[in-house]
């Protein structure tokens, strides 16, 4: 039996992305993020919701896209699974959608680790999100964020 799967979809550049809605924690209005100095570029720095701290990374970045400032349009969607979580930045959340396993068909792109798979619903593609690719980039990012802090090169 083929599972039904639902995904929140967001849009990065009138690029529609799906994120498995077990693992879209919230969606929040463009905030203020606080950047960490000496870091990766795809580390935008911490944002902190309502006194948790959370680290921001750039998904247009990892996606291949070009980089854009935030501004006052712009969401936040606060990504968890399990006890870890990021937020990264889109331009707008478009709808939750739902389908079947079998209807995600390869990504026959450019490769891109971060991409799992295609849907077409309604007419648009739609580009799924490998989120646990996403939670090992941010580990990766967090893991050299602290080593610079405490002055260690790796």
């Amino acid at each position: 039996m083929d599972d039904l799967l639902k995904l929140g979809v967001v849009c990065l550049d009138n690029q529609y992305y799906g994120i498995k809605l077990e693992a879209l924690a919230s969606v929040f209005r463009a905030a203020r993020i606080t950047p960490i100095p000496n870091q990766s570029p795809q580390l935008l720095g911490i944002l902190n919701i309502h006194g948790d701290i959370y680290s921001v990374i750039d998904i247009r970045q990892l996606l291949g896209l070009m980089h854009k400032k935030l501004n006052s349009k712009d969401y936040l969607i606060l990504i968890q699974q399990f006890s870890k979580s990021f937020i990264i930045i889109v331009d707008w959340m478009v709808k939750i959608i739902e389908f079947y396993e079998s209807e995600l068909m390869p990504f026959e792109g450019l490769s891109n680790q971060y991409i799992k798979g295609v849907l077409k619903k309604e007419n648009h593609l739609i580009l799924v999100l490998d989120i646990e690719s996403l939670f090992a980039t941010n580990d990766n990012l967090l893991l050299q964020s602290s080593t610079k802090a405490k002055g260690i090169v790796v």
